[in-house]
């Protein structure tokens, strides 16, 4: 028996790249799978704009409209649940598939039998030129450990084209609503029970554009520390001071360079509490106080 395979689809304010993702799956040379979309409220047009697609695709489509916005977690779990299929892929609208996405995926689950979730490689599509870089598969090869890895602050595939058993996703609940940094908390709990498997061909593409979540200091600060308290115990203590340490001193960096002097010492002084010793610290917190405000003034 062949598994249903859902492509589970997160729109929110992605009219301008809407075409690419619905047109690439018109395109999939396996059709035999099912589209459900749900729209976080957008503003933009995108819902009508998304149906009118599928229309002129002939492609059909369940389309699902949030009562207000939620969460990613919350809408991921939410697209389970109103999903078919015993396969779920999810993909956020301003990324899409490659033509094949499908076909490959279907038959490395049918390979696969003992894996429970399975990663592919793909492409960074940057928004601003158009260029397109494909994700070096070879990084990956020795990340076998995937808790280890993710432990030790590294990515052991990419991120992007996931796609899951659903058996697997509700033996672990799912995506933990509280946690904002939702993917690196799943595949820490997935990887405590279920097999990986990595398809090494480019199926996805990522599309990398200003304005995300990566850009917002004070987001992925309070993201990441909510991450990292659940975790405490697995990190332990010194690896987790580390960790946030260096977390800190990243942000705090890149507030400086936007001119944001007040967040940028704060969150340089964050760091430096964690690991006083840290020369990469200090390095960031005199860069911090010699930052000029966006004003102009320091």
């Amino acid at each position: 028996m062949t598994d249903r395979l859902s492509v589970c689809l997160l729109c929110w304010n992605h009219r301008d790249y809407l075409e690419d993702c619905i047109n690439a799956l018109a395109a999939q040379s396996d059709q035999d799978f099912e589209i459900v979309m749900l729209d976080n409220r957008s503003t933009d047009g995108s819902v009508e704009f998304a149906r009118s697609l599928f229309t002129r695709a002939d492609i059909k489509a369940t389309v699902f409209v949030n009562d207000s916005p939620q969460s990613t977690s919350a809408n991921f779990n939410k697209l389970a649940k109103l999903a078919n299929g015993t396969l779920l892929c999810f993909l956020s609208t301003d990324d899409f598939y490659e033509s094949h996405y499908v076909a490959v995926m279907r038959a490395a689950v049918n390979a696969h039998h003992e894996a429970g979730w399975f990663s592919c490689g793909g492409w960074h599509l940057q928004q601003e030129t158009g260029e397109r870089t494909q994700i070096d598969m070879d990084v990956f090869k020795s990340r076998c450990d995937i808790k280890s890895e993710l432990l030790a602050g590294r990515e052991p595939f990419f991120f992007v084209g996931m796609c899951y058993r659903r058996s697997a996703l509700a033996s672990v609940n799912g995506w933990d609503e509280n946690i904002p940094i939702e993917d690196a908390d799943l595949f820490f709990r997935l990887a405590g029970k279920f097999p990986h498997h990595a398809v090494p061909s480019p199926l996805v593409v990522y599309r990398k554009h200003g304005g995300g979540a990566s850009s917002n200091p004070a987001f992925m600060i309070d993201a990441l520390e909510k991450f990292y308290a659940k975790h405490r115990k697995e990190y332990g203590r010194r690896r987790l001071n580390r960790h946030r340490s260096e977390m800190l001193r990243t942000y705090a960096a890149l507030y400086a360079d936007r001119g944001e002097r007040a967040a940028a010492i704060r969150t340089a002084l964050r760091s430096l509490t964690l690991r006083p010793l840290s020369f990469g610290n200090w390095q960031t917190f005199i860069y911090a106080l010699r930052t000029t405000t966006a004003g102009g003034q320091r």
